[in-house]
């Protein structure tokens, strides 16, 4: 009986190390759903906003949206600029990978989207870089300036998610701070707040899994535990 429970006992332990192992990472925010947040902001003074040049001049940056969905199931996005002198010049808006121009309708000129790194001579300064190098996102660039309390609209059929945006203009540039959380393949920052509400690839989000279905390996490896605690508290014949 006790060599029984002994083995019972090691087998849990094992299965619990394994259910850890098989948890997922705290996983960045970057692409996924923002279907909770249609309507927010995020500013240079919330240090969620990084601002490059012109000394104290945008201090005051914020950049707010609203999302509503239309009756025929398409998106409109409603940036709003403020805090800002009435110089900006151009903004980069990311969208994901497979966008393409016909399914924007912007009130603004557009060039792109493709992958871009702000390598078009002077006219991004202070691009995003990590470790030496310019971070690639692939987006589209709203081109016409836009003067204080400016505004960008976006109507398409792609649906909200958190990503990145860059705005320069009078040798002043900013951007969300998530976008320095580039590790070669993708976004690793994990606070939302770091992010703006852009655009994704997909409409709608594809659905999360129903809670009360178990991931494989979880199922298999609850199944494997109540194997264990059967084991553990069964009994010898009596003989």
């Amino acid at each position: 009986m006790m060599n029984r429970t002994r083995v019972a006992t090691t087998m849990t332990f094992a299965l619990l190390g394994l259910l850890i192992a098989a948890s997922p990472a705290t996983a960045g925010v970057w692409g996924t759903s923002a279907l909770s947040e249609l309507t927010g902001s995020r500013s240079v003074s919330s240090n969620q906003l990084v601002k490059q040049g012109g000394g104290s001049k945008w201090n005051n940056f914020t950049i707010s949206w609203n999302v509503t969905q239309n009756l025929n199931g398409s998106w409109t996005y409603v940036y709003t600029y403020t805090g800002a002198p009435p110089d900006i010049s151009h903004t980069w808006m990311e969208v994901t990978a497979g966008v393409v121009q016909s399914e924007l309708t912007v009130n603004n000129t557009v060039v792109g989207p493709y992958t871009y790194a702000g390598t078009n001579g002077g006219s991004d300064p202070y691009w995003p870089t990590v470790n030496g190098s310019k971070v690639p996102i692939y987006a589209f660039k709203m081109d016409n300036e836009i003067g204080i309390n400016g505004t960008y609209t976006i109507t398409t059929e792609r649906s909200p998610v958190y990503g990145n945006f860059f705005s320069t203009g009078g040798g002043k540039s900013v951007y969300n701070k998530g976008f320095l959380s580039w590790n070669g393949s993708e976004f690793t920052e994990t606070n939302k707040n770091f992010f703006i509400v852009r655009p994704d690839g997909t409409t709608p989000p594809p659905p999360d899994q129903p809670s009360g279905i178990p991931e494989p390996v979880t199922a298999t490896l609850s199944l494997l535990g109540l194997g264990a605690l059967a084991t553990m508290t069964q009994r010898r014949p009596v003989r």
